[in-house]
C-alpha cells in the first residue's frame, strides 16, 4: 500500500493534462516502436563513427 501511495500524486500527474496529451500518454506503443526501430538500425549499422551518427 505504501508504493501505491508514494506513487500516487506522479500518477494523476497526468490527469492535469489536456486530453489530446492523456490519449497520447496512456500507451506505450509510440516508445516501444521507437526502441524497437533503434534496435532494428543497431543491428544493421553496428559501427557508428561518431556520436551523431547515433542519434
Amino acid at each position: 500500500m505504501e508504493l501505491l501511495e508514494e506513487g500516487f500524486e506522479d500518477v494523476m500527474a497526468v490527469m492535469s493534462l489536456t486530453e489530446k496529451y492523456r490519449k497520447r500518454l496512456r500507451t506505450t506503443n509510440s516508445i516501444e516502436r521507437l526502441n524497437e526501430e533503434i534496435r532494428r538500425r543497431d543491428c544493421v549499422i553496428q559501427i557508428y563513427p561518431n556520436e551523431a551518427s547515433v542519434l
